[in-house]
């Protein structure tokens, strides 16, 4: 669902005022069954909640049951390429990186980052770059550790699709 940016800002203040507690005992009032399923620590999912239901009047519930649809006729074929040359994979994911940056990454980083709230902050890319951009470190040490978040992520990427058994690898 869309969302509104202040109403987000919004339900974030509130809960840093009054505490998660409260936000979810708000949110047990307007729906009951989606509260149950969450732990008070779990402010992302809360706030979502209630911000779903404030701009669109539905709760989370009712929007969770929507979502679910019938099941397909077609039965799944999984195809897995397989990078065998782990060496030349991250010397890809290093010129990828660079070509990235040249493209205007820290630019893009900058924007996303002047934006607190956004959870674009979180992906891999810009909350490397933010100490960069915050002055507190060189922008050739943000890069590399970009390009070994990177590396890392593929790495685990890699690792859970191996353990799913319905693909088939090829290469």
């Amino acid at each position: 669902s869309p969302t509104d940016n202040e109403l987000r800002v919004k339900l974030q203040t509130e809960c840093e005022e009054k505490g998660s507690e409260a936000m979810l005992s708000k949110l047990r009032a307007i729906d009951p069954d989606y509260a149950a399923s969450l732990h008070p620590n779990n402010v992302k999912r809360i706030i979502r909640a209630l911000e779903i239901y404030y701009s669109t009047g539905e709760n989370m519930s009712s929007a969770l049951k929507k979502s679910i649809s019938e099941p397909s006729q077609y039965e799944p074929v999984f195809i897995g390429i397989n990078y065998r040359d782990r060496a030349k994979l991250y010397e890809r994911i290093d010129k990828r990186v660079d070509l990235m940056l040249d493209n205007g990454l820290l630019k893009e980083a900058e924007t996303y980052l002047g934006n607190m709230g956004s959870t674009a902050v979180q992906a891999i890319g810009y909350k490397e770059l933010k100490p960069y951009l915050s002055g507190e470190a060189e922008l050739s040490q943000c890069v590399e550790n970009l390009k070994r978040a990177t590396r890392n992520y593929a790495k685990r990427q890699l690792t859970w699709f191996r353990r799913n058994q319905n693909i088939n690898w090829v290469y």
